[in-house]
């Protein structure tokens, strides 16, 4: 009986043990309900984030939602269509040359005024003139807007000349 030293009896050192063990059962439970919540957080943020993501058809093409000038003319002229053109170009150059309809919201204050400056329900079409040819902030932006809410986002193909080109309308100031 040495094993039971300092208690007066072998039923509260079973009560000690079982009590210990329930504790640690509980704690695992704790922990692994915890983790498992925060990891399912995580897998939701993983996978709300491909949909605002564009993707190349299968094709290998140009990404699917990025707008070829004919396709935004014929947006343009489309009845009851609530479209916005959205300039992400400094207000500088958006001033030396823009779609007519267009309004200038700067990318870096896309996501402060865009809220407040655009409804959640229009067809919004960004527009930039990426130097690298790439569209890659655009469509960086295009991400963002769709993650705040926004149903239908594209990016519009091409710069002034392409636009020109195509026959839609470009306002520019001497």
């Amino acid at each position: 009986m040495d094993h039971f030293r300092g208690f007066k009896n072998p039923i509260s050192y079973r009560l000690i043990i079982n009590i210990v063990i329930v504790g640690l059962i509980f704690g695992l439970a704790i922990y692994l309900l915890y983790n498992g919540l925060h990891d399912e957080k995580k897998l939701n943020k993983a996978t709300a984030a491909p949909a605002a993501v564009f993707t190349a058809p299968p094709s290998g093409g140009p990404p699917s939602d990025l707008l070829n000038p004919l396709e935004l003319k014929a947006m343009l002229v489309a009845p009851g269509d609530q479209l916005r053109i959205v300039d992400l170009r400094s207000r500088s150059r958006f001033h030396q040359a823009h779609l007519v309809s267009a309004i200038n919201i700067p990318g870096d204050e896309l996501e402060t005024r865009a809220t407040d400056e655009l409804s959640k329900s229009a067809r919004i079409v960004l527009v930039d003139c990426a130097c690298d040819g790439t569209k890659q902030e655009s469509f960086i932006r295009r991400a963002s807007l769709l993650n705040s809410g926004f149903k239908e986002v594209h990016v519009l193909a091409g710069e002034i000349e392409d636009w020109r080109r195509s026959g839609l309308e470009v306002v520019t100031t001497p």
